[in-house]
C-alpha cells in the first residue's frame, strides 16, 4: 500500500497506525477492503435514488421503494441520502435553534417537524429505509452522500446533538488569507470569498454588505480540524444508519478554487487543500473499519485527476453528461474519449459510475426532465447505458431524484421537484427496468 499522507491532530495516531499496519500485513482490514472492492467491481446495475426515505412526500411507502429497486435487480443505490440542510435525528428531535434555519423564518416548529417527517430527511427515516431495502436486496450497496462545499451556519452535531451557532461555524469557513492569497494585487478576504459563495446561492447581493451572522451557510475549509471532525461525524452517522459507501460532492473543489486564485497548482494553499481532501477519504475508510466494515469512498473524477500529486485512495469515481449533450440528444464521443483517457491514466480500472447530475434550474437533470419529452428521455437513458457498457462504465439509472430545479413546471406526480421515473409525467421506469433486466440476464416479463 502506498505511503499515507500526514495526519492532522484529530486522528488518534495509535489507532491510525494500527489500521495501516493491518493493511500492510494483509490482515483482517485488508480482507474487508478487498471483499468490498470486489463486490463493487461486480456491480452492473446501479440506481440513482435520492432519497430512499422520502416516499411519504409522494405517497410512496418504503416497501414500494424497495420493490422498485428489486424489480430492477439493483446492486448499488447511488446518493441514497444526500446531506445538505441540517439533518435531525428524527422529526421529534427539533431543537428550537433550528426552527428558523429549517423553516426559512416562515414555519412554526410543528410545521418544520411535519415537513421533516414528510420529506424523510432525517437519520431515523434513512435507517428505516436502508433496513427495508436490504430486506429485499441483502447484498445491495447503499451509497450515502456528503457535500464538501457546504456548512450550515447553524448546524447540529450528529453524535452529541449539540447545536453549533454561527459563532462556532464561521471559524470553520474557508479563509484565503490563511495562505495570504491575493487577487488583482489585493488580499482576498474571507468575507469577500464567502460573499461570492452567497451570491451564487441567492442570499447575498453584489451591491450589499456581507454579514456572516445573517446568512444560512458558508463554504467550509477542509483543512480546518474542527470541520474535519464534524464532516467525519456526518459520515459516521450515515454508516451507522447502514450506508456501505460514501460519495463526497466537490471534494477537490477547494483545491481547484485556490489554484485558480494562486495560479499555481503547487501553491501551499492548493497542496494543503488537496491533502486534506485525501485525508478525509482515508478517514472514511478508518471509521468504517472501526465498526468492522470497509466503507467505499468516491467523488467526482474531475477535478480529482487533475492535480500533480499522488492520487487519493478512492474506491470509485463519478462522471456526468453535460447539459449541452442532452440538448443535442447526443454524447460528445471525442470529449468523453479524452476524459476517460485521463481518468484511466490516474485511476486505472477503478469503477466509474455515470449519472445525470442535478444543480438547480441550470443542471443536467433540469434539461433532461423539463426539455426532453418522455420518449427522448427514454432514448437518452438507452444511449447513456449503451455508451457506458461499451466503455467499461456503469450508468446509474435515474429511478428517483435528483432535484429538477425550483422553476420546474413538470413535477413528479404533479407536486414533487424530484425526478421520478415511475411518475406519469416522465414514465421512464419501464425503459430502466428492461435495460436492467437485460443486464441481469432476466426476462422483462
Amino acid at each position: 500500500m502506498s505511503t499515507q499522507r500526514p495526519v492532522t491532530l484529530f486522528v488518534g495516531m495509535a489507532v491510525w497506525c494500527a489500521t495501516m499496519l493491518s493493511f500492510a500485513e494483509g490482515g483482517p482490514d485488508e480482507s474487508l477492503k478487498q471483499n468490498a472492492q470486489a463486490q463493487l467491481a461486480r456491480v452492473k446495475i446501479a440506481a440513482y435514488y435520492e432519497l430512499i426515505s422520502d416516499g411519504a412526500s409522494i405517497g410512496r411507502s418504503t416497501a414500494y421503494m424497495a420493490g422498485l429497486l428489486k424489480a430492477c435487480r439493483t446492486e448499488l443505490v447511488f446518493r441514497a441520502f444526500m446531506q445538505g440542510p441540517t439533518v435531525l435525528e428524527s422529526p421529534d428531535d427539533l431543537a428550537p435553534e433550528l426552527v428558523a434555519s429549517l423553516g426559512g423564518n416562515r414555519l412554526s416548529a410543528a410545521q418544520v417537524a411535519a415537513r421533516v417527517r414528510a420529506s424523510g430527511y432525517c437519520y431515523r427515516s434513512f435507517q428505516e429505509a436502508v433496513t427495508t431495502a436490504k430486506r429485499e436486496l441483502p447484498r445491495v450497496i447503499i451509497t450515502g452522500a456528503l457535500a464538501a462545499q457546504w456548512l450550515n451556519a447553524t448546524e447540529r452535531h450528529p453524535a452529541s446533538g449539540q447545536i453549533l451557532k454561527p459563532e462556532e461555524t464561521w471559524p470553520m469557513a474557508l479563509d484565503p488569507q490563511k495562505w495570504h492569497l491575493r487577487q488583482n494585487g489585493q488580499p482576498l478576504t474571507k468575507a469577500a470569498l464567502q460573499k461570492r459563495f452567497g451570491i451564487t446561492h441567492g442570499w447575498a447581493k453584489p451591491d450589499e454588505d456581507y454579514d456572516w451572522r445573517k446568512v444560512p451557510a458558508y463554504y467550509p475549509d477542509l483543512t480546518n480540524p474542527a470541520f474535519q471532525a464534524l464532516f467525519l461525524a456526518w459520515a459516521k452517522r450515515q454508516v451507522e444508519c447502514g450506508a456501505d459507501a460514501i460519495w463526497v460532492d466537490l471534494l477537490f473543489t477547494q483545491a481547484m478554487l485556490l489554484a485558480q486564485l494562486g495560479a499555481d497548482p503547487r501553491h501551499p494553499a492548493v497542496k494543503d487543500s488537496y491533502d486534506a481532501a485525501c485525508l478525509l477519504v482515508d478517514e472514511i475508510h478508518r471509521l468504517g473499519l472501526a465498526q468492522g466494515k470497509y466503507i467505499l469512498a468516491g467523488t467526482w473524477a474531475f477535478p480529482a485527476v487533475r492535480f500533480p500529486f499522488p492520487m487519493a485512495h478512492l474506491d470509485f469515481v463519478t462522471m456526468t453528461p453535460q447539459r449541452e449533450e442532452l440538448a443535442r440528444h447526443q454524447l460528445d464521443q471525442t470529449k468523453w474519449a479524452q476524459d476517460l483517457k485521463r481518468v484511466r491514466a490516474r485511476c486505472g480500472q477503478m469503477p466509474v459510475f455515470v449519472f445525470i447530475d442535478c444543480a438547480g434550474d441550470r443542471g443536467v437533470m433540469a434539461e433532461f426532465s423539463q426539455v426532453l419529452s418522455k420518449e427522448e428521455q427514454g432514448a437518452m437513458i438507452r444511449q447513456l447505458d449503451g455508451f457506458c457498457q461499451t466503455n467499461g462504465l456503469t450508468f446509474a439509472y435515474p429511478v428517483h431524484g435528483g432535484g429538477m430545479g425550483g422553476s420546474a413546471k413538470l413535477r413528479s406526480f404533479g407536486q414533487s421537484d424530484r425526478y421520478d421515473s415511475a411518475a406519469p409525467e416522465f414514465a421512464t421506469f419501464d425503459v430502466i427496468k428492461a435495460l436492467a433486466l437485460a443486464k441481469a440476464g432476466a426476462s422483462a416479463h
